[in-house]
């Protein structure tokens, strides 16, 4: 049993390094700074696949939402924090909750008495409760702050409530809002170009004026913006309109304000770390660090250009206009430039350094890199390009870095032009509007101008042919352009050189569609695009945009759409227009597995492999088996079809296997078996497969085609799923050569794509776990008063070690919730069942075709195993997490709790030192052995509770032995014993789960000791159960040295317990009288003391039967006995005859003790005496002499009379006197 838990903990190596090895392969993407060329266009697209699945939803909207007769003046936007549109008219504000188009759930506010101009929501700060988000209001007098207060465990709005937080906008209209998400800061943008942030506070007072509690802060000002309002007018006139900011947004993963003017230049500030308190509002100010101006943004953009397109410069010889365009009629062609629309920051996984995508009127995307000091100055110095950016001062402020100024970081000094991706060649028709980024996808928002001509623009556009030509012709207006990353790159650049005869995209791959949303006559006039993805309970979007503090890994959130998709749900748009509300759903590669398999359109199958990779093919294909349920009369109608399709493989009974698989359902733990958790389940059920569009037969049918596609032998060759790549393993093989030679191995796995997927599709789900503590522990602070002692001058290296954390007063909770970890359980119980079922098809259904591979059946069933530990490890977060407040005050050491809280979920389920740490909480009343066991079979097995319940007797026994001491009870000796020989009956079955340092303590005090010398024997036979620390090739060898230190670990208590026994008789003779020096005379006349055996040996004393217990502590006067008694049980007992290397330890110390080692009948002594006691040649001889082995003795004592090393003549003369009185004897 012992053997089989050792493999277990071996068997998990495999599966934790390639769930590592998936974990890795899911952060490679798309990054831009990688896939693109620097300095350089590109305008490929692919247009063969359709990206948006467009649905009609309803045709009226809401009655307060529609536009009234008289009109007036009118705005309208998105709120995607609140999932709210919002239109005005005038100073009334309508808000509808577009969750539900069909339920028109509208909300009419009246907080202001002049117009609208611009909207915005912010969250509070920290100092603000009761409030869930702020609504901003900005009219031509003021900006104003509401509150948003959503219903107790709902997403309803509750009546808003003007705050008294207002700021005056001084004649200036503000067009533009913005908030940080982190901080709660707000941002104001002017049609006077300037910038300001909306400060308020709690409260701020002084003696020389009264409190208040709002106010304006400049970030960026203008020259005009400080002139009187004549002089204003004045400059308006003679030098045209002033500036206006146009947008301003946030990058709150970098700490950056993105500011975009009316004259599409484009200004960088750096946000850094709030320092709010509850009295007053420090706040740090903005540091601008660069702008660029449009003229050079176009002109950078004209020669990339003219450099991607070199046969289209202009005839006439009058040059290229912004962006190198060419003129719309109704223009000038020397006032035109090309007009900036919308700023689009992007994430680092998204684009690594590239900080910005600027979305340009004729659909052109340019990517921004941010340039550091030192970067810029080389290229402007160096190279002398003509992109040079205007830099203006450069703060203190970290690139990047998100976390406020450091002096160290480089810091960013302008912004340069990385890639620019070319919508088409030449179409100045085509006017976007507005842009919206929704989890990679890119959609623009444009117009078609009456006067082009929509058949020259689908032709030179798209190239798409008459489909894009017969969707445009009915289209006037506004049409929408989707573009997205192709998920085909990404399942190629992740596969790592896997599939060498695909020929990889160069630069970035993306497709590209128009969105026909109607075929009426009407002209669409679109008036908001909002994010409508499901969504998910708060508990989830928090597992799955969490991720480890050290930054290791991205969350769910942050990987491809390739990914996430498989358990977050499909991108999905609303878009509300005067032909009603659409909703635009993403079409996922898995929507298109799903409709081949349902169809068996091999041949598109195929393709899809080829194209997606096969290891991304099977990972989609095990999230159909564990998404997709059916009932068991629908199994078993399709179960004959799928068992001849299986070319003979056997396969569970359609009625009783099935209904077996339907038991097995239900959690196998006593705490998952109630109805209402299961209840729970289904409702907590991942949320990323699409709604059914499909029958309950289909979905059986899909079902048993994707069974026989993973599983069937002939389909997985043909498919390409039986492939096997290599991997490596974590453990090393050692042998040796012919030459004696000690070599180390590293093992080297070939695992099929089949397995890869499934390891994809695993470690998808155990990203928000894996590499994240299970424990999240707020320490209390240390005392002021360590360090404060002056450093001495030489005292500077190493650093003092930092003092360990104080355990009282700590705050302990587990580092994900209840409901969290029962959707990860939900998803691994799913899982589970899948492999049981795959495993339980047939013996064939899982095998390789590479002779030299592993195989996948043994493959998945450690995956299996992996799985089940891996749900054990949230069963047993459960049991800590109800009793995590004793977790401060419990009696564990201190070190063991500081050990389980650095434990991550990677340590639970794989490494086996962590068996320990649960095994000593268990010890101090963290956890019940026998509830652990109950619901953690896997991390706490059987052998562990017997072990356990065990050490808990020997607790019992050392209880009633301590109260027998002290005379509050009496003790039962013989029940006394009984107990502790049960007890240690179990721990030598089970010695290689033993902690024998913890259990020796227990044993000693208990008195004992010839069960602990008979269990120290035990543990060390299964450290090494074959002897290979004797017998072995190479004394070199690591393994070989490890066993040997590992056995003669065990041997050192026994060692121990002699010590303490020779002690005690030596200092019984001191006080007695006897002299101590060395050894006394009659400690060594009492040792060994007998006359001969039968078999002509001198056999000693009569045999002193040990006791099963010793009175604690031993009496002196019995310690010289006892210490014989148990020289002779451990070298002449039966029990350890076999045991070479403990008979060795036991001799070398008798000899290093100077006992009497030749009179104890040990099996080994002559050999031991041969070879080790050469110092001693006269132990060999009396070891002859006291077996009466004369004739051997008077030899032995000859050839020492004749040896070299004889000091003096009388003492060879003794030597001979002894030797003729051996010739004398009969």
């Amino acid at each position: 049993m012992e053997s089989a838990s050792q493999e277990g903990d071996l068997g998990l190596f495999l599966p934790g390094r390639l769930i590592d090895e998936a974990l890795a392969q899911d952060e490679q993407q798309l990054c831009l700074d990688e896939i693109c060329a620097p300095k350089s266009g590109s305008a490929n697209y692919d247009m063969n696949a359709q990206q948006f699945k467009v649905e009609h939803i309803t045709s009226a909207l809401p009655a307060a939402f529609r536009e009234p007769p008289d009109r007036g003046f009118m705005r309208h936007g998105v709120l995607p924090e609140i999932r709210h549109l919002w239109r005005s008219f005038e100073s009334d504000i309508i808000l509808w909750r577009y969750d539900d188009p069909r339920a028109h759930e509208v909300i009419e506010y009246r907080g202001v008495t002049q117009h609208v101009v611009s909207l915005a929501v912010a969250r509070p700060k920290q100092f603000m409760t009761g409030v869930d988000y702020f609504l901003v209001i900005s009219t031509p007098v003021e900006v104003s702050l509401h509150a948003l207060r959503f219903a107790p465990g709902s997403d309803r709005l509750m009546p808003l409530a003007r705050t008294p937080y207002t700021v005056a906008t001084d004649d200036v209209v503000v067009s533009a809002i913005a908030s940080h998400s982190n901080s709660g800061r707000i941002f104001l943008g002017g049609n006077d170009g300037c910038i300001h942030e909306f400060q308020y506070f709690h409260n701020e007072a002084s003696w020389f004026r009264p409190a208040k509690r709002s106010r304006k802060s400049v970030v960026k000002w203008t020259f005009q913006s400080r002139l009187p309002a004549f002089l204003k007018k004045v400059t308006e006139v003679l030098f045209g309109p002033t500036e206006s900011i146009t947008q301003l947004v946030v990058d709150a993963d970098r700490g950056l304000l993105f500011a975009l003017s009316s004259c599409s230049s484009i200004s960088v500030f750096q946000i850094p770390v709030a320092q709010e308190t509850m009295a007053t509002c420090d706040l740090a100010p903005l540091s601008h660090l660069c702008s660029l101006s449009t003229h050079s943004l176009s002109n950078e953009v004209a020669r990339i250009r003219a450099q991607h397109y070199p046969g289209l410069s202009p005839s006439n010889g009058q040059g290229l206009g912004g962006f190198g365009v060419g003129t719309v009629p109704g223009t000038s062609q020397l006032g035109y430039r090309q007009k900036l629309v919308k700023l689009l920051p992007l994430s680092r996984s998204q684009g690594g350094s590239v900080l910005l995508c600027v979305v340009a009127e004729d659909g052109t995307r340019i990517f921004l890199r941010g340039v550091t000091g030192w970067a810029h100055r080389l290229s402007s110095s160096s190279l002398n390009e003509p992109n040079k950016m205007s830099t203006a001062s450069t703060g203190d402020s970290a690139f990047g870095s998100g976390r406020g100024t450091s002096g160290s970081s480089p810091q960013i000094s302008g912004l340069a032009v990385y890639h620019v991706r070319f919508l088409d060649v030449s179409c100045p028709g085509l006017r976007v509007r507005d842009a919206i980024d929704v989890f990679g996808n890119t959609l623009l928002l444009a117009q078609i101008c009456s006067h082009t001509g929509v058949k020259d623009l689908a032709g030179r556009l798209w190239g798409a042919g008459n489909r894009v030509q017969t969707t445009l012709e009915h289209t006037e207006g506004d049409v929408m352009l989707a573009l997205s990353d192709d998920l085909r790159a990404v399942a190629q650049r992740q596969s790592r050189g896997r599939s060498p005869w695909l020929a990889m995209p160069l630069g970035l791959a993306e497709h590209a569609s128009v969105i026909s949303l109607d075929r009426s006559s009407a002209a669409c006039q679109v008036m908001a695009v909002a994010d409508f993805s499901s969504r998910l309970p708060q508990a989830l979007e928090l597992l799955y945009d969490s991720a480890p503090s050290n930054g290791i890994i991205l969350p769910v959130s942050g990987l491809s759409e390739l990914a996430k998709g498989q358990l977050l749900p499909s991108p999905r748009l609303l878009l509300v227009s005067n032909l009603g509300i659409h909703v635009l759903t993403k079409i996922q590669p898995l929507d298109v597995l799903r409709q081949s398999i349902l169809k068996r359109d091999m041949p598109h199958l195929r393709d899809f492999a080829q194209q997606y990779t096969q290891e991304q093919m099977c990972a989609m294909c095990f999230q159909i088996l564990t998404t997709t349920s059916s009932s068991p009369l629908q199994q078993t109608e399709v179960g004959s079809r799928l068992a001849a399709a299986r070319n003979g493989v056997s396969r569970m009974a359609a009625s009783g296997g099935t209904a077996a698989v339907q038991r097995k359902a239900a959690f196998g733990m006593p705490g998952y078996r109630s109805q209402l958790q299961q209840q729970q389940q289904r409702s907590l059920e991942p949320l990323a497969s699409l709604s059914p569009w499909w029958s309950e037969h289909d979905e059986a049918m899909m079902l048993a085609n994707t069974e026989q596609l993973v599983l069937n032998p002939q389909l997985a060759v043909e498919m390409g799923f039986v492939q096997a790549w290599p991997s490596l393993d974590a453990r090393t093989t050692q042998f040796g050569s012919a030459l004696g030679h000690s070599i180390q191995v590293q093992e080297i796995h070939r695992v099929s794509g089949r397995l890869r997927g499934l390891c994809l599709y695993l470690s998808r789900i155990l990203r928000p776990l894996w590499l994240t503590s299970i424990m999240t522990v707020t320490w209390p602070p240390q005392s002021s008063e360590i360090g404060r002692s002056k450093r001495r001058r030489d005292d500077w290296w190493p650093p003092a070690p930092e003092p360990p954390p104080t355990l009282q007063g700590s705050h302990w909770r587990c580092t994900w919730s209840k409901t969290q970890r029962l959707h990860l359980h939900c998803l691994l119980h799913k899982l589970g069942l899948t492999l049981d079922r795959i495993r339980n098809a047939g013996s064939m259904a899982l095998r390789s075709s590479a002779s030299d591979s592993l195989q996948d059946g043994a493959l998945a069933g450690k995956l299996s195993f992996f799985v089940q530990t891996a749900m054990d490890g949230l069963a047993f977060l459960d049991l800590v997490a109800s009793r995590a407040e004793i977790l401060s005050t419990s009696p564990c050491p201190q070190d063991v709790l500081v050990r389980f809280s650095q434990l991550t979920f990677r340590d639970l389920v794989c490494q086996p030192e962590a068996r320990k740490i649960l095994q000593q909480l268990m010890r101090g009343g963290i956890v019940i052995c026998r509830q652990l066991h109950a619901n953690c079979p896997q991390l706490f097995s059987v052998v562990d509770l017997e072990v356990q319940e065990a050490c808990e007797l020997l607790n019992v026994a050392q209880e009633s032995m301590g109260a027998g001491r002290s005379g509050r009870s009496m003790v039962d000796t013989a029940q006394l014993s009984q107990l502790v020989q049960r007890a240690l009956r179990t721990l030598k079955r089970h010695a290689a789960k033993v902690n024998l340092e913890e259990v020796a303590a227990q044993l000693r005090m208990i008195g004992a000791y010839k069960g602990l010398i008979g269990l120290c024997a035990h543990v060390a036979r299964a450290r090494d159960p074959r002897d290979e620390s004797l017998h072995f090739q190479d004394p070199t060898s690591s393994r070989v040295q490890q066993l040997h230190y590992a056995r003669l670990e065990c041997y050192q208590v026994v060692l121990e317990l002699l010590d303490d026994l020779l002690a005690r008789a030596q200092r019984y003779n001191a006080s007695s009288g006897a002299a101590v020096i060395g050894m006394a005379p009659a400690l060594l006349s009492g040792l060994g003391k007998g006359g001969p055996t039968s078999d002509g040996m001198a056999g000693g004393a009569p045999f002193l039967e040990v006791p099963e217990l010793l009175p604690f502590p031993v009496a002196d006067a019995d310690a010289m006995r006892l210490l014989d008694a148990f020289l002779r049980h451990c070298l002449e007992g039966q029990s350890f005859s076999a045991d070479e290397l403990f008979h060795f330890c036991i001799l070398k110390w008798t000899l290093q003790r100077e006992l009497p080692v030749y009179r104890y009948n040990s099996p080994y002594l002559k050999g031991f005496l041969e070879r080790h006691a050469k110092d001693r040649p006269d132990l060999l001889c009396h070891y002859f002499q006291h077996r009466r082995r004369w004739a051997e003795a008077c030899d032995a004592y000859v050839a020492l009379a004749r040896a070299s090393g004889v000091r003096s003549s009388q003492e060879r003369c003794v030597f001979l006197q002894s030797a003729a009185v051996c010739a004398q004897m009969p």
